[in-house]
Parts: structure tokens; sequence; C-alpha cells
């Protein structure tokens, strides 16, 4: 973070903040409800559970990949 901080400087610190701040609100936003569906999936279904944790991993995968193209969206700007 200190080497961060001495390269981006004060405001670059700033907005990089604001970006990661707006990052986390869109992952929360997306994320949610996606543990709670996977636990009632494999509770209900106890013998699929991979599949499910497959399932679970992809979205969460595409959901990685989405927050990392918005912040680099968010940072080209």
């Amino acid at each position: 973070m200190f080497v961060l901080a001495r390269v981006l400087g004060r405001d670059g610190l700033g907005t990089y903040y604001l970006f990661f701040a707006l990052i986390l609100v869109v992952q929360l936003i997306t994320e949610v409800g996606t543990n709670t569906v996977l636990t009632c999936r494999i509770v209900r279904r106890p013998a699929f559970w991979r599949d499910a944790v497959a399932e679970a991993a992809g979205l969460y995968s595409i959901v990685a990949a989405a927050s990392v193209g918005v912040f680099l969206g968010f940072g080209a700007l």
C-alpha cells in the first residue's frame, strides 16, 4: 500500500480508493444470495454437491471477471 501511495500520489490514491469502493459495492450486489443458494442446493441434493459447487465457482469467476473489467474501465476514465 505504501508503494501504491508513493506511485499514485495523493489525488491518484484518492481516485483509486473511490473506484475500489465502487467495485466492492458492485460485487456485493452481484454476489448477494449466492452463498445461500449454494447452501440450499447442497442441503437439498447432497449427492450432487460437486455440480452445485462447480456452478457456484463459475458464477464467482464471472463476478470476479466483471469486477476486474469494471475496475479497469473506471481506471481508464
